[in-house]
């Protein structure tokens, strides 16, 4: 599978500074002046426009997980901060010489896909522990 990118990916942030305000918005929309049934109009956008979000953070998350399942050396190179979590994965398998063989390699790369599955969708798993 071919994943082109046109912007970098990224793991899931559903605390996105755009949704707080819009969501501090509606909480305060008597200071903005808007009357009780204009809000009715406004939620519906905002719903709207919500769900376009969620599925562009959604989207975004699939093709972080899938640029990089099975490829933690992309990993490492487009994001150096996750330098020490793959490490410590893949030294829970390697042998006496420092070489990761055999089974061990997919038993690397099953623990490293479901942190990265954890890592891309954070945001949504209630216990994603990274």
């Amino acid at each position: 599978m071919v994943i082109i990118m046109t912007e970098k990916t990224k793991p899931l942030d559903l605390n996105d500074a755009i949704a707080k305000a819009k969501i501090e918005m509606l909480h305060n929309y008597k200071e903005f002046g808007i009357k009780r049934k204009e809000l009715d109009n406004i939620l519906f956008f905002f719903i709207q426009d919500l769900k376009e979000e969620l599925k562009q953070h959604i989207k975004q998350a699939c093709e972080f997980f899938l640029r990089y399942k099975e490829r933690p050396n992309d990993l490492i190179l487009d994001f150096p901060e996750f330098t020490k979590e793959v490490n410590n994965i893949r030294l829970k398998y390697i042998d006496e010489h420092g070489n990761l063989q055999g089974s061990m390699i997919f038993h690397f790369l099953s623990d490293y896909n479901e942190w990265l599955f954890k890592l891309a969708f954070k945001g949504a798993i209630k216990d994603a522990r990274v």
